[in-house]
């Protein structure tokens, strides 16, 4: 997997969004900058990129690290809550562990990915960095 770079979440001179598989049983995600309703359609394909991506690979995990996201809007988040969904509503074969390391700092991180977590406790875990 690449670099994905969508123009409304960069920050100057850094990529918002970059994937980079570190074994072949677990993939990395870093988002960072603003997630709002202009890349709700790039976020959408890009997680059923990752869930093809990690079925196909067999992984075991994804950590999707959101420290740097400054700002998510409730259809980026629904894009979450719908891939969740679809790891957890898989064949048992299939899943996958999602651990999202949110940031302390950012109030609606500690809302919003709490509640995230508790969606689907036995898929998602939520390690929150001060």
């Amino acid at each position: 997997m690449g670099t994905i770079v969508f123009g409304s979440l960069a920050e100057p001179g850094r990529a918002p969004l970059s994937v980079s598989s570190h074994s072949e049983t677990e993939v990395v995600v870093r988002l960072s900058g603003s997630a709002d309703l202009t890349t709700v359609r790039a976020l959408n394909e890009y997680l059923a990129q990752v869930h093809a991506d990690v079925r196909r690979n067999k992984a075991h995990s994804v950590n999707m690290d959101l420290r740097d996201l400054d700002f998510m809007n409730s259809s980026c988040l629904k894009a979450l809550v719908t891939w969740v969904a679809e790891v957890q509503e898989g064949p048992a074969d299939e899943r996958y562990a999602i651990v999202i390391l949110g940031s302390e700092r950012r109030a609606w991180q500690k809302r919003s990915l709490h509640a995230l977590a508790t969606l689907a406790p036995d898929v998602v875990s939520l390690k929150m960095c001060p």
